[in-house]
């Protein structure tokens, strides 16, 4: 593997290993750092757990940070958010993704990202600034983008991106897009590649919501896909975005 498809640490950690099974000195001190300062506990929880060991730990700075207001407001629609600050959102029945170009998307997905979206920025009053929606395909962020320029003007404002574009910034909320359906005959490609899966579950500070296919967790043979099912999904409330809007509207009579 080449080119830009290996980081510059991935290099310097394969190269040590190498080194050191011929019993060679090796040539890179790599220091792990334990400490993270983003993510709420309960994010950190899980991209650890997938992706370091479980050796990454929230900073006290995070653990005694306040709750947010809408927190405490989004549980009626996701009751156990006081748990876990990661959220799996299911596929509506009849959901399909699609191709475009070389790209793909979903628009059942795309629906419900922005019916997300739009519910915290216009009833929970949740700064549009304060929210990204993150997607591995490029057809579907371009979707949803234009979708939020359709809605409000608050709306378009919201920062959507692809997996790539993203890597290194943050936000309060991270909504994640994946598009797959499941089908044992296709390849997940960047939905399966664990850097980007890594980048895209870590971005959040305070609230994470995941659209897709659990099937597709469950099922795509990739272990940090399966090890989000095992988790975040099994052990979580199986809800769409109808049944979650079904609760919302109990609570809010405005909707």
């Amino acid at each position: 593997m080449g080119g830009l498809e290996r980081s510059l640490l991935e290099r310097a950690t394969l190269l040590n290993t190498e080194l050191a099974a011929a019993s060679q000195p090796t040539r890179f001190k790599i220091t792990f750092l334990k400490e993270q300062y983003r993510m709420h506990a309960s994010i950190c929880r899980v991209v650890s757990t997938l992706f370091y060991k479980q050796q990454l730990e929230p900073a006290t700075t995070v653990l005694e940070r306040h709750v947010p207001s809408y927190v405490e407001e989004l549980s009626v629609g996701f009751p156990d958010i006081n748990r876990s600050r990661v959220q799996f959102i299911y596929g509506e029945m009849g959901s399909k993704e699609e191709a475009d170009g070389t790209s793909l998307h979903n628009q059942s997905e795309v629906d419900s990202v922005v019916k997300l979206a739009n519910f915290l920025i216009s009833r929970l009053k949740v700064p549009s600034t304060c929210i990204s929606i993150i997607t591995p395909y490029d057809a579907q962020r371009r979707r949803i983008s234009e979708k939020l320029n359709q809605t409000s003007e608050l709306a378009a404002s919201i920062s959507v991106g692809n997996v790539d574009a993203i890597q290194g910034q943050q936000n309060k909320i991270v909504i994640f897009s994946t598009v797959r359906v499941f089908n044992s005959s296709r390849s997940y490609d960047f939905l399966a590649d664990e850097g980007r899966l890594c980048v895209a579950l870590s971005r959040s500070e305070e609230l994470l919501f995941v659209f897709g296919d659990a099937r597709t967790f469950q099922n795509a043979g990739n272990q940090a896909l399966k090890g989000f099912y095992n988790l975040v999904i099994r052990n979580g409330q199986r809800q769409t975005m109808l049944s979650i809007f079904q609760e919302f509207k109990r609570s809010f009579s405005s909707l």
